[in-house]
């Protein structure tokens, strides 16, 4: 068979572990190229918080197990599944501080996000949080392609990270977030009288680890599409790729990662397994994120599970088209409640988003976000910063105000004594501090969610000072969480349990090792470079 060009291994999409998986091979000897469709480097990875859930890490202090992460998987997760197989759980979580020493060797930076496992009081979960993120990075750094990083538009280019960034939306009570606030001003002040690029969160993740690659002259192919994969007795052996000059047929002598991120940007996709009728704006992955490849796998045998599931993270939806997020960094703050369509609350407010969306679906429609004006004078929403809502939202009906619980109820077509039931009730709970329903305030993670001066229960605050406001809040994502079923080496499965030779997949291509559940910050971005990781490995014969 002949071929336009030949490496050992092949990475197909820019995403978190592309440069750690070409790296692997690089070590030991083997060629390595990583290919992007679109126009710029970092896939989802850029456009995302830039944390990655990693057990066993090097920077925890009160330490980390095997044992204790596999309870907190039974806990969270649940009982074992074909994505979340046993053998899955432990290659992740015994790779996990492999991957970080090994990336680490070629400079890249970490730092501890201290941010809690979201389910952090349950068997195994970490109070001080599993959590890294990025230390900040200048992109001027890259030379000719600072500007190749991939970004969201629809996120500020400000050197904070996304812990710091959680902390700081409580800078109007809590002066060392408010001192955080001030840091990150000064940071940002600096950018522009200095013409300085420093960038945190995804950016910064996927910017240090663009360095080590051009560092290590890995090679790096933008603008070029993988349209097929080439077979050969059943083996991947390469892929054709689609650039400007026309089609490639690339080798892969020892294999292929599917590395492209999920299909949150193919509505056809998306309706046949997400019939909840997902706006495509409401999509905050990249626009590549578009299901490449998953068609011709599944003609290879490939099965998928999950395709139901996504990284959920419910926010609201200005009459501009703008989406934010705000669960949980809004909803679980004192002061919020989210009620269904009748008016009664259905989740902890305050839990992990993929939780809060799932029960957001299962809810009766619509879902609302209630609001009084302590909580607007003490904490943002979205891009409004406390003290002020912006009286064009209550013109273009994206804010609903009234001065009565009643009148906002009847606003939002909500039985008026539904609400101020549900209302009382949980009014109760915070002059108490024991959510007695749905145990909000509990936990850590809660707890740093919320507000830490706020007494006694850092999460509940009472809706009790008008005028009250309601926010009508949608199923927004960061991807997709299911795709195809891989082993613990990270090799594409077929249906009967064998494997699929010279194929591996990560991150949002495969489905998810947490399953349903979202045990930490950065759980995708987390398992995506572990796994990544583990594939390259396998692929150029690696053993420990």
């Amino acid at each position: 068979m002949s071929f336009d060009e030949s490496f050992d291994f092949i990475i197909v999409g820019s995403g978190a572990s592309a440069v750690a998986a070409a790296l692997v091979a690089k070590s030991h000897g083997m060629s390595a190229v990583i290919i992007e469709k679109s126009d710029t480097f970092g896939g989802s990875t850029a456009y995302s918080g830039g944390v990655l859930w990693m057990p066993l890490n090097p920077f925890l202090r009160d330490g980390d197990s095997m044992e204790a992460a596999l309870k907190y998987f039974d806990a969270t997760v649940g009982a074992p599944s074909p994505a979340s197989s046993m053998e899955r759980r432990r290659a992740f979580i015994e790779n996990s501080p492999k991957s970080i020493e090994f990336i680490q060797r070629y400079g890249m930076q970490f730092v501890h996000s201290h941010w809690p496992d979201y389910y952090s009081d349950r068997p195994g979960g970490s109070k001080e949080g599993r959590s890294l993120s990025a230390a900040l990075f200048d992109l001027r750094e890259l030379g000719d392609w600072q500007d190749k990083v991939a970004h969201s538009p629809r996120v500020p280019e400000v050197p904070v990270n996304t812990p710091d960034f959680v902390r700081m939306t409580n800078a109007r009570t809590y002066y060392k977030a408010t001192l955080l606030a001030a840091l990150s001003g000064w940071r940002l002040m600096l950018n522009k009288l200095l013409g300085r690029k420093v960038r945190g969160s995804g950016v910064a993740v996927q910017g240090r680890l663009l360095q080590i690659a051009l560092r290590e002259n890995l090679p790096i192919w933008l603008e070029s599409k993988v349209a097929s994969l080439i077979v050969e007795n059943d083996r991947v052996v390469g892929v054709v790729v689609e650039q400007a000059g026309g089609q490639r047929r690339v080798e892969g002598r020892l294999g292929v990662l599917l590395n492209m991120g999920g299909y949150a940007h193919n509505p056809e996709i998306r309706n046949k397994h997400q019939p909840f009728g997902l706006d495509p704006r409401w999509a905050w992955s990249c626009p590549g994120d578009t299901g490449d490849l998953l068609g011709q796998t599944q003609e290879l045998g490939a099965y998928t599970d999950l395709m139901d599931e996504s990284i959920w993270v419910p926010g609201s939806m200005a009459a501009d088209g703008t989406s934010f997020f705000n669960a949980p960094t809004g909803t679980g703050k004192p002061h919020h409640i989210m009620v269904d369509g009748e008016g009664r609350r259905f989740v902890n407010e305050a839990t992990a988003y993929m939780e809060i969306g799932q029960k957001m679906i299962q809810a009766k429609q619509p879902v609302w976000t209630i609001v009084d004006s302590q909580g607007r004078a003490k904490y943002p929403w979205g891009p409004c910063l406390p003290g002020s809502t912006p009286e064009e939202w209550i013109r273009n009906g994206y804010f609903k105000r009234d001065d009565t619980l009643d009148g906002l109820a009847k606003q939002c077509g909500i039985d008026p004594a539904t609400l101020r039931e549900t209302v009382d009730r949980f009014n109760g709970f915070a002059r108490k501090g024991v959510d007695e329903d749905f145990e909000r305030g509990d936990s850590v993670n809660n707890r740093f969610i919320g507000d830490i001066t706020h007494k006694p229960n850092a999460s509940l605050g009472e809706i009790s000072k008008g005028p009250f406001y309601a926010v009508q809040m949608v199923l927004t994502n960061v991807g997709t969480a299911g795709g195809l079923i891989t082993d613990e080496k990270a090799r594409v499965l077929r249906k009967d349990g064998s494997a699929i030779e010279g194929l591996y997949a990560t991150g949002n291509t495969s489905a998810t090792v947490m399953g349903r559940a979202y045990l930490g910050a950065g759980a995708s971005i987390g398992s995506s470079f572990v796994f990544g990781y583990i594939a390259a490995r396998h692929a150029v014969g690696a053993n420990d």
